[in-house]
Parts: structure tokens; C-alpha cells; sequence
């Protein structure tokens, strides 16, 4: 009997336990927006899918000193979290693909819906691009346009079914050798082919399928991400 009345009372305090834990409110906020561009109005800096960019928060008017909340962006440069709470916060971006920003202070999220854009100087804003299959050929042209006087680390075309090609994911890449490793003026513009007859060609590809191609470079600056421009889609 002394073990049933212990059992029903530790059940009963965990029984009560469990509704306080349930009364805390929910969150009752959303926040969307972009990456913009600082010298591309309306342009959106595009991210990889995985091991991109990171927005790191922390909710003000807590002890806590460090940003453990964090938001990822979408290939396209786009984020949305809609569970969050109505409140003051202070966002961190940095590791990012482009010139790392202060501590964003003081951003109001109301109840509801919120939109939000960061504005940013994308380390190198790749231009022109044009991603065209002609004959057996994949023939992707584009210019580079470093905005930081930074070696030029990697230029590659990435090709993958997913729309969210990139470093991450691909079944191929080639790779620029002109230029790489030393400073790459504004404006050089560079043409990659993939002869898609030859035996070296990427073997995952299958002649009359869709495939995404996305050009992406790296600026050599320490935990820097991948500049993209966006994904063409082509059949080959």
C-alpha cells in the first residue's frame, strides 16, 4: 500500500509538472524576408542550401548573453521562421558570403506578421551569366565581380536535378584554373564547357533529362561561404 500511495503522488507531481509546462504560450509571431544586395537593389544574394549563411538571434530582456537561435537562408537568399515570439532582438550574421555586418540591435517583432530584410555586400556578385547547351556542348558564360580586394580562391559550375545546386549538392562540377588563387579584376569574364559527348563528361547525366546548372565562386577570406548567381535549368 506504501508503494502505491508513493507511486500515485509521484504521478500526481508529475501530472502537475506537466500542465505548468503546458500553459507557457505559444509563439505568437512570424518573420520572413531576403538578403539583399547593397549594390543591387532588389537583388537577392544567393546562399547554398546547406552550410550557408546563418542569422543567429537573441530574444533582449533575458540573461542569456549569447545568440542560440538561429534562421537559415534558402538558396535564393530568402528566410521564414514562423515560430517566434513577439518581442526585441538583437541579430548576428556572420561565416557569411559577404563583408560581415555589426550586431543588428533593437529589432521590433510584433505580433503577427513581420517582414525583414538584411542588407548586405555580397563578397563577389557574379554577372552576365549565360548557361546554354548548344550541340553536345554545356557552355556557361559570366563575369566576376569581386567587391573586396581579395584573392579569388574557387570559380566552379555546379550541375544536379535539385534546384538548390551548389557545393553541397551536385553530381559534378568543373573548374576554373584561369585567374584562381590571385586577385581577379572587376568585370574578367570567364566561359566554362561541358562537352557532354566526351568520356570525361559528369556520368550521372542522362541524355533528354533536366538538369540545374549554377555558377559559384569563393572569395579567400577566412569561414567566407560561396557566392552563387542563380540555377538554369536545361535539358540535355
Amino acid at each position: 500500500m506504501k508503494n502505491i500511495k508513493t507511486l500515485f503522488f509521484a504521478s500526481l507531481v508529475i501530472a502537475l509538472i506537466s500542465c505548468e509546462v503546458d500553459n507557457y504560450d505559444e509563439p505568437n509571431a512570424s518573420i520572413s524576408g531576403s538578403i539583399k544586395d547593397i549594390g543591387a537593389p532588389g537583388v537577392s544574394v544567393q546562399q547554398d542550401i546547406s552550410g550557408g549563411s546563418v542569422i543567429t538571434y537573441r530574444e533582449q530582456g533575458w540573461n542569456n548573453k549569447l545568440f542560440n537561435q538561429s534562421m537559415i537562408f534558402k538558396c535564393d537568399g530568402t528566410y521564414r521562421n514562423d515560430l517566434i515570439f513577439a518581442a526585441t532582438y538583437d541579430f548576428l550574421m556572420r561565416d557569411g558570403n559577404y563583408v560581415p555586418l555589426d550586431t543588428i540591435k533593437n529589432v521590433v517583432i510584433k505580433p503577427g506578421v513581420n517582414a525583414y530584410d538584411f542588407t548586405v555586400q555580397p563578397y563577389i556578385r557574379i554577372q552576365d551569366v549565360s548557361i546554354q547547351k548548344v550541340g553536345t556542348e554545356i557552355i556557361a558564360t559570366f563575369k566576376i565581380n569581386p567587391t573586396v580586394n581579395v584573392n579569388v580562391k574557387e570559380i566552379n559550375l555546379y550541375v544536379h536535378f535539385n534546384p538548390s545546386v551548389g557545393f553541397n549538392i551536385n553530381y559534378g562540377k568543373l573548374t576554373v584554373t584561369q585567374n584562381v588563387g590571385s586577385i581577379v579584376p572587376v568585370g574578367t569574364p570567364f566561359t566554362l564547357r561541358l562537352n557532354l559527348s566526351s568520356p570525361d563528361a559528369i556520368s550521372t547525366l542522362k541524355s533528354g533529362e533536366q538538369y540545374y546548372f549554377r555558377v559559384g565562386a569563393l572569395i579567400d577570406v577566412a569561414q567566407a561561404k560561396r557566392n552563387y548567381a542563380p540555377a538554369v535549368k536545361i535539358q540535355i
